[in-house]
């Protein structure tokens, strides 16, 4: 039913979120955002894909801290 997808969407969001600040953290990607040229090199040092650094930079902006 529709309440039991939306929770499931819920914790998947959640896990996401929490795999994000796990494997990028902030300070991580705001260090390699200012010494690197473009999104290439960032995933590079990051040693992430382009996705997943397009994720974590989402992520980072809707709570403000980017």
């Amino acid at each position: 039913d529709r309440l039991r997808r939306l929770n499931i969407e819920k914790a998947e969001r959640t896990a996401k979120n929490c795999a994000i600040r796990l494997y990028i953290p902030l300070n991580e990607l705001k260090t390699a955002i200012e010494n690197c040229s473009d999104d290439y090199e960032i995933a590079e040092k990051l040693d992430i894909d382009l996705s997943e650094l397009a994720d974590a930079v989402h992520y980072y902006k809707l709570k403000g801290l980017l």
